[in-house]
């Protein structure tokens, strides 16, 4: 899967988030 820069994450219940801060990635469900 290739990343793609958006402005805001997709909506829905079928989606799970990986967001990286300041290098740390945290998992967001």
């Amino acid at each position: 899967m290739m990343p793609t820069l958006v402005a805001k994450p997709p909506q829905g219940d079928d989606w799970m988030h990986e967001a990286k801060f300041d290098g740390y990635r945290s998992q967001i469900i």
